[in-house]
């Protein structure tokens, strides 16, 4: 009885309303009929209600005299354009040419990586109304049929950013434990220079020492674009914790700081190498290497395999550039209040290394080698005040500015909360069994 006045009230209407605005409704009213158990429905009363729909203009889709079929495909390796649209029951050899043609849409064939995703709209005829695809990076290639054309566009996608916590325990190395709990490469590389001036991550790492991390993540609808900067880390190494919040005093793109608000960020690396150790320390007196004599040491040499990037030890200017007596291959660099930085025995120098030029904190200026007075290829680094070479690892190093006081309230606001997460991550992965 029900499903006959349905049908007498349908039959009311025009077809084409029956397609747009009755079918879903028809569905939710069937889904919220509820009857109880042991409920008797012989002496229910029917009764019929009819009204008169009027479409608002508009609302019916120019493509009303066929069905629009969207669709969602990921590409798979070895895939063409034509193979995926064709999956996709895009049957349309002039759409296919204007991907081949136009100058902004044949973006699509570089940018068909197996893992991507692909939408589109196609007519019940085959034909293709509209394409999107991120084609790299936070670009997304959009093509778009307007009347008989086919118009193409490439825009900036509108990213969604998200914090993402995780954390994890030291089984073997740092990198193994972090792809252990899915932590990308690039933030575990940011973890490990960021804490390279409090941890020598080469000598003095641990089994079931921990870490946890909240890092920056973009996002088109579920699909991870890229990660951004990490925001807070905690790092416990031999029972010691270490702690960093990401932190924008207005003077740029942010610093680092502790929980107290000091600068993370000391004025000069422990080491010019991301992994290393120490095999010839600073001395008065030693054998030397290569003539066997014994004489003064003023440096600390560190070991590393032939082409191993050697980064600037804190920003400054070069001071020289060149072969210099037995250190080889030699980069000088003036840093602030009498500062120098000398990196000797290197195989080459990286691209712009010259005289004034300006260079950053942790920034690659050359290359592991053995040129000069050497044995094998290591970095020899001096650390210099006022051109008398002191212990680069005797020495008190300095460090920078906290935050500025103005700016406390703000950044204890910022970083209390961080923190109470990063708390709350570590004492979770404490309570799993990871052995």
């Amino acid at each position: 009885m029900i499903a006959q006045n349905i049908r007498s009230f349908a039959s009311k209407l025009r077809p084409r309303w029956i397609s747009v605005a009755f079918a879903l409704p028809l569905f939710g009213m069937v889904a919220a009929f509820g009857i109880a158990p042991n409920t008797r429905t012989e002496s229910i009363a029917i009764e019929v209600a009819e009204y008169e729909l009027t479409l608002p203009p508009g609302l019916l889709s120019k493509q009303a005299d066929g069905a629009v079929y969207s669709r969602q495909e990921i590409v798979r390796r070895g895939d063409t354009v034509s193979a995926i649209l064709a999956r996709m029951q895009a049957d349309d050899p002039a759409a296919i040419d204007f991907l081949k043609t136009d100058s902004t849409a044949k973006v699509i064939y570089k940018a068909l990586a197996p893992g991507r995703l692909l939408e589109t709209r196609v007519g019940e005829d085959g034909e293709l109304l509209s394409l999107r695809m991120r084609v790299g990076g936070d670009s997304v290639l959009k093509v778009m049929k307007i009347g008989d054309q086919l118009l193409s566009l490439e825009e900036t996608l509108p990213l969604d950013k998200r914090i993402i916590f995780k954390s994890g325990r030291i089984r073997s190395s740092l990198f193994a434990a972090t792809d252990s709990a899915d932590v990308p490469d690039a933030i575990a590389t940011q973890l490990l220079k960021l804490f390279a001036t409090e941890i020598d991550f080469h000598q003095d790492l641990q089994k079931n020492d921990q870490f946890a991390v909240a890092y920056e993540a973009f996002y088109d609808g579920a699909d991870l674009v890229r990660v951004g900067r990490l925001v807070a880390a905690e790092f416990v190494n031999r029972g010691e914790s270490h702690r960093l919040v990401l932190f924008d005093d207005s003077s740029g793109d942010g610093e680092y700081y502790t929980p107290e608000g000091k600068s993370l960020k000391r004025a000069f690396l422990r080491s010019p190498l991301e992994f290393s150790r120490v095999s010839s320390g600073f001395s008065n007196a030693r054998q030397h290497p290569v003539f066997g004599d014994w004489r003064a040491h003023r440096g600390v040499d560190f070991p590393a395999p032939h082409g191993t990037p050697i980064l600037a030890t804190c920003e400054g200017v070069i001071d020289f550039v060149g072969q210099q007596n037995g250190y080889g291959n030699v980069v000088e660099i003036k840093h602030y209040n009498q500062f120098s930085t000398v990196y000797a025995h290197m195989s080459g120098y990286a691209s712009g290394m010259r005289k004034g030029a300006q260079i950053k904190q942790g920034q690659v200026i050359g290359y592991v080698g053995s040129t000069g007075w050497a044995t094998g290829p290591h970095v020899h680094y001096e650390f210099k005040v006022a051109g008398v070479q002191h212990d680069p690892q005797g020495r008190s190093v300095p460090i920078a500015a906290p935050v500025i006081p103005g700016f406390k309230a703000i950044f204890e606001l910022t970083a209390k909360p961080m923190f109470a997460q990063l708390d709350m991550m570590r004492e979770t992965a404490s309570a799993v069994n990871f052995e």
